[in-house]
């Protein structure tokens, strides 16, 4: 397992899912992302994008919750459905979950993803060169 500090929540999300997290990261080795976007601390998120065997791209997001939820245009539910998230259903995540965290002194990672179709990463990328990281990692879905 990585030692980075938020790879235990990886795992931890894995292993509620159901999911092997060695068997995964061993199918999707660095090697074959797209594009990582490291973390750094006025972003307080990570991205990477992965290109999928059908064609197009999954881009993925851990970070900071409250900075997360505010890309996120819809939520996963436990059950697998993804339900629109709205503006008040983000503050009232962070003001439920979130600050109450905080305030105990625990610290809350948030997880989205996104598919892209390969025109438009295409097109991003031939005129960004993937630097226009705010268009790709947008209008992503948390995952509860």
């Amino acid at each position: 397992m990585n030692s980075q500090p938020h790879s235990g929540v990886c795992v931890c999300v894995c292993v509620h899912a159901g999911l092997d997290y060695d068997t995964i990261r061993e199918q999707n080795p660095v090697e074959s992302f797209t594009k990582v976007y490291t973390f750094n601390s006025s972003r307080k998120s990570m991205s990477t994008v992965l290109p999928l065997e059908e064609g197009g791209y999954r881009v993925h997001t851990k970070g900071a919750s409250e900075i997360v939820l505010k890309k996120c245009s819809s939520i996963m539910k436990e059950n697998g459905q993804v339900v629109p998230l709205t503006k008040s259903d983000q503050l009232e995540i962070i003001k439920t979950v979130v600050k109450p965290m905080a305030e105990g002194a625990l610290r809350t990672i948030a997880l989205a993803y996104r598919y892209m179709n390969t025109k438009w990463v295409e097109l991003q990328v031939t005129n960004s060169g993937w630097s226009y990281k705010c268009e790709i990692v947008g209008e992503v879905t948390s995952v509860k």
